[in-house]
């Protein structure tokens, strides 16, 4: 089941850009990380990602965290900051559990839901990590509009 008319509004937002294999993203993870500690500012989220495009079995990808300093000072390399970070209108779907074995059902789920209630995709889709030791889940969100209604079509 999927959330129509949900969104995601973050303040004080860094990401960064990695074009990777796709087997490489908990290395590209860890270096966003290892930027973000180094630059000494409080984390207010747990990191999320988009994949933005995927060709072979290479992948564009952009790591965002949230924090609560409004100024981050000196950026390292690659690193961007946005005071403000936000999709408004999504829809929203919950995984729990073991996130690579359920995600394509999910991804399903999502562009169903969307087709089935005459909306298009806009974004990417937003993977939210959130949970502890115990219990891990991700929020799946994509951003959409009205689908175009081409003259003939009712």
């Amino acid at each position: 089941m999927a959330e129509i008319n949900d969104f995601m509004q973050y303040k004080n937002v860094l990401w960064k850009s990695y074009r990777i294999p796709k087997d490489k993203q908990e290395l590209a993870i860890n270096d966003f990380l290892k930027d973000v500690i180094s630059m000494n500012v409080e984390m207010k989220t747990l990191p999320f990602f988009a994949i933005e495009s995927q060709q072979g079995d290479e992948i564009k990808i952009k790591y965002y965290i949230s924090i609560e300093n409004n100024d981050p000072g000196t950026l390292p390399q690659g690193i961007h900051f946005d005071s403000y970070f936000g999709v408004d209108p999504t829809a929203a779907t919950v995984l729990a559990g073991d996130f690579p074995s359920q995600s394509e059902q999910a991804y399903e789920t999502l562009y169903g839901e969307l087709t089935k209630s005459g909306l298009s995709p806009v974004t990417p889709v937003f993977v939210i990590l959130g949970g502890d030791s115990a219990f891990q889940y991700a929020v799946l969100k994509v951003g959409y509009e009205k689908a175009a209604v081409l003259p003939g079509q009712q």
